[in-house]
């Protein structure tokens, strides 16, 4: 009874492995023939504070065409600044002068931006965050009486 419990066990192994591999095959097959891109990453996260002499960080899933995703970065309200490639899947955007105050920013990738096998962003891409406010006295201590 336990080698047929034993046999039936690698047999239902057998048939899983078969089965399994030709899907991995296909993925892969796919992700040579060009992957959809996206944004996969950002510094600051969505949520975090955006320091106001600090750049704003974008990693991509696949290397992008750089010219195609300056061409599609946009933010608002306007600020103008310079990108650095730190390699094919990853650019920092520079203000060229420190952001406001307390202000809220959209950072926008439309699909205008393309992969380097010219597939286009998957998604219009945004990023919503507010720069670091002014420094402000909330509680004295000892209080008043």
């Amino acid at each position: 009874m336990a080698k047929l419990f034993r046999s039936l066990n690698l047999l239902l192994v057998a048939i899983l492995v078969v089965a399994v591999l030709p899907v991995n095959q296909s993925v892969a097959r796919a992700q040579s023939s060009g992957v959809l891109p996206w944004v996969v990453h950002t510094d600051p996260a969505p949520g975090d504070e955006l320091p106001v002499d600090h750049g704003v960080t974008f990693t991509f899933n696949t290397p992008m065409d750089h010219a195609s995703v300056q061409t599609a970065f946009s933010v608002s309200p306007a600020a103008p600044g310079s990108f650095q490639w730190q390699n094919d899947t990853t650019v920092v955007f520079k203000p060229a002068q420190p952001f406001a105050r307390a202000t809220g920013y959209i950072f926008t990738i439309d699909s205008r931006a393309k992969s380097k096998t010219s597939t286009p962003l998957r998604d219009t891409f945004s990023l919503k965050l507010t720069t670091t406010g002014y420094l402000e006295v909330t509680q004295i201590f000892p209080e008043d009486n």
